[in-house]
């Protein structure tokens, strides 16, 4: 198992990538379809889909290094499969956020975000698992006022981590 821990000035990150089960198509000409279910999210008196941002997070880490990639909507992973294999997709990326804790992390409160994602890939055809990542986030400490945005938990490192799923 490979473990990863990041620190960066201001976040810090970890993930570990599981060891492969099985092999699937070659990641650099395969189609892959991506799935993050609905999560929905309230900061600074703001309601929007944190799966939708995650999503587009893991199109754009995934689009230089495979054939195409696409954002699938669909209610369940099981639906999205169904899409993914409908559209021609080799590979299924599903993320799910597992915890997210928005704290007050104003300048008096001190109390970091927190955010905890899963990954797996999956060959489309059979449905195997081929790869799975965790990915641990926390924001700054302190801001002067408001919270700081998801993305602010999502940078390089988390895109370099889900790069490293079609590494096999």
């Amino acid at each position: 198992m490979v473990v990863v821990s990041l620190v960066a000035a201001s976040c810090s990150s970890g993930g570990a990538v599981s060891p492969t089960t099985r092999r699937g198509p070659s990641a650099a000409t395969a189609s892959v379809a991506v799935f993050v279910p609905s999560y929905l999210v309230t900061q600074d008196g703001l309601a929007y889909d944190a799966g939708l941002i995650l999503g587009a997070r893991i199109v754009r880490a995934l689009e230089p290094g495979v054939a195409a990639v696409e954002l699938v909507e669909a209610p369940t992973e099981a639906a999205a499969m169904d899409r993914a294999r409908r559209a021609g997709a080799e590979l299924l990326c599903v993320a799910s956020i597992e915890e997210w804790k928005d704290r007050d992390s104003t300048w008096a409160a001190r109390l970091p975000d927190r955010l905890t994602l899963e990954i797996a890939l999956r060959d489309v055809a059979t449905g195997d698992l081929l790869r799975s990542a965790s990915y641990k986030a926390q924001g700054r400490q302190q801001y002067l006022s408001g919270n700081p945005p998801l993305e602010e938990m999502l940078g390089d490192k988390f895109e370099r981590l889900v790069r490293g799923l079609l590494r096999y």
